[in-house]
């Protein structure tokens, strides 16, 4: 039997709770057909490189924790996840369709496979671990579980996580203002600033459930981490976030220029993020 849709925690309390109800219209089975938005992320391949944070140590551990083996980066971006996996002893090869992406994971050493997903070429049945980093909304649902299924071996692992973004009251009061001044719609739709009403997490988890035909021990697990941050460069990490960048330049200029001046004024050069990482897991039959 599978698992029930809950969430394991991976916190010191190791609390187990149901995962929110999807609150948003915009579901991950129509998510990945906004291409503009995919596809807003290589011209900024550099600065999305050098300020986007990494994984929870304790999340690679975890993955890691019946031993080492070939692994598949779906949607690897400029390699971050395949790196972190790759140190951790994992023989990975990345997917990334965005040669602009492919080109900075290639430069850390990242094997990568230029094509869609949904048309992956990869030898079948040879994985122990398929997984997607802030990637999987961009996959179609559709053919995307019955593609990671095709991959793993008997036993093999599916893995989806995501980093979300934290950040103490008074920042958020920060954030609202200026929102509501230069881009009203990012008060409920901005990642980056930790507004979004958008839960990609439970819908993936009930997709997984839904094939249990392919997939079984399907659970949810939290990890936490946290960084300081300096200003300009959280600056720059913004501007990598498509709900951001697709801003028209002047109103995303002034919208930047007015969160670094006002968290300057409230928290000095440098900021706390806190991150909240779920991880949907689920093994192949």
């Amino acid at each position: 039997m599978c698992a029930p849709p809950t969430c394991r925690c991976a916190s010191s309390r190791n609390a187990t709770h149901r995962l929110p109800a999807v609150t948003s219209p915009l579901e991950p089975a129509g998510f990945h057909a906004d291409r503009d938005r995919a596809g807003s992320f290589g011209a900024v391949a550099d600065a999305y490189d050098a300020t986007r944070p990494a994984y929870p140590a304790a999340l690679i551990h975890w993955l890691s924790r019946d031993g080492t083996g070939h692994a598949v980066d779906v949607g690897c971006g400029t390699g971050r996840v395949a790196r972190q996996l790759i140190e951790a002893g994992w023989n990975v090869i990345g997917i990334e369709p965005d040669e602009r992406m492919a080109r900075v994971a290639r430069a850390h050493g990242v094997p990568v496979s230029s094509e869609p997903f949904e048309q992956c070429t990869l030898p079948r049945a040879r994985y122990e671990l398929v997984c997607a980093g802030t990637a999987w909304h961009w996959i179609d649902p559709a053919s995307g579980y019955e593609i990671a299924a095709a991959l793993l071996r008997p036993g093999g692992r599916m893995a989806v996580f995501r980093n979300t973004y934290q950040y103490d009251t008074e920042l958020a009061r920060v954030f609202e203002t200026a929102l509501l001044r230069h881009a009203p719609d990012l008060r409920h739709d901005c990642i980056a600033l930790g507004t979004t009403s958008h839960e990609f997490i439970e819908p993936q988890l009930q997709e997984a459930l839904r094939r249990s035909d392919q997939f079984e021990d399907i659970t949810c697990r939290w990890f936490t981490h946290q960084r300081q941050v300096r200003l300009e460069d959280w600056r720059r990490e913004l501007a990598t976030y498509s709900q951001i960048s697709l801003l028209a330049a002047p109103v995303r200029e002034r919208l930047l220029d007015e969160l670094v001046r006002e968290v300057a004024a409230v928290a000095g050069s440098a900021l706390r993020i806190v991150h909240r990482t779920p991880c949907v897991e689920a093994s192949r039959r």
